[in-house]
């Protein structure tokens, strides 16, 4: 297999120009709202490289002669640093879907809302298209403060409360269960299986789970003026969150969320494909084979992934985690 790469700049086919001073390209994906990342290393000995203008888009894709090209992503150049010797010229880029309105921090209120035309809204401010798993759309607000904070981080705060997860690629603002494996359109994304043969080191860890059999929430009932306590089962142990919400659904929708990520325990897998693969993205399910029978049997989600392409090879590592 030949590793081979395409660079688009601002659209512009620069990947002739910078193939022999290529020494490296490095992607990051991650599940939520975690910008995904770009560094691209190049050979800057004669300072003949035109530097990229702040703000340029990067579109870069990874794959191989024999099989052709997967496009990783779109970044934004944010900043570009010289290194001797040897003179090596470094690029960095975010993903280009994340930008600076979405980080500005605002105070306002939404009223009688779903999540659904929360995330319409959101999106559409931000010149993005709003998507959320049909297990979301029908959750209703009777009422919500975002206050000085963005809309990144509002609408991280709100996935969370139900065990979600919320990302932005490819101009799509898409909120899902988290563990659920859903592509952009929404659809279940298909499991990926990995053999053991495929990997060149691997790491994991297999922890508790389930150490709490329920989880207390309370919430405040404004008519009897009184504290509520509502749990997810009556067995023991329970964990008790600290938070006192303003309805039952959202006392119950948290206890909910905490149980499920509790029952995730702290298991986690760290593996590096020998032949990279640029068709893999976060939250893509993951199956072993070849391991223990003990790790095969069990259902990953990629929280990470980490693209290395250089004159050494193609490789991707990645994180994961057992799916709730």
């Amino acid at each position: 297999m030949t590793p081979i790469f395409k660079i688009l700049a601002d659209s512009a086919d620069i990947t002739s120009r910078i193939q022999q001073r290529l020494l490296s390209i490095r992607t990051s994906d991650e599940a939520g709202f975690k910008s995904d990342t770009c560094t691209i290393e190049l050979d800057d000995r004669d300072a003949r490289i035109e530097l990229p203008r702040h703000g340029a888009k990067l579109d870069v894709s990874l794959g191989y002669a024999q099989s052709g090209l997967n496009r990783v992503g779109i970044y934004t150049v944010d900043e570009a640093s010289g290194l001797g010797f040897p003179e090596t010229l470094t690029i960095n880029a975010k993903a280009a879907d994340v930008r600076d309105d979405l980080k500005s921090r605002k105070s306002r209120s939404f009223d009688n809302i779903t999540f659904r035309d929360l995330v319409t809204t959101l999106a559409t401010e931000n010149a993005l298209t709003g998507r959320i798993s049909a297990d979301l759309d029908g959750v209703f607000f009777p009422h919500l403060d975002q206050t000085d904070e963005s809309d990144l981080h509002f609408l991280t705060r709100l996935a969370k409360r139900y065990n979600a997860v919320a990302k932005i690629t490819h101009g799509v603002m898409l909120v899902t269960q988290a563990g659920q494996s859903k592509s952009i359109s929404g659809a279940l994304l298909e499991t990926v299986y990995i053999s053991k043969h495929q990997i060149s080191d691997f790491n994991w860890l297999l922890a508790d789970r389930g150490k709490y059999a329920a989880v207390n929430a309370t919430w405040f009932n404004k008519a009897t003026g009184q504290k509520v306590i509502v749990s997810t089962s009556t067995k023991k142990p329970a964990y008790t969150l600290r938070h006192t919400y303003d309805t039952e659904r959202e006392a119950i929708d948290a206890a909910k969320s905490k149980q499920s990520e509790l029952d995730q325990g702290s298991s986690t897998l760290d593996i590096t494909l020998a032949i990279g693969d640029s068709t893999l993205f976060a939250e893509t399910p993951l199956v072993l084979r070849g391991f223990r029978p003990e790790i095969d049997n069990l259902n990953w989600t990629i929280t990470r992934l980490e693209h290395n392409f250089s004159d050494q090879g193609f490789t991707t590592a990645i994180s994961a985690k057992i799916k709730p």
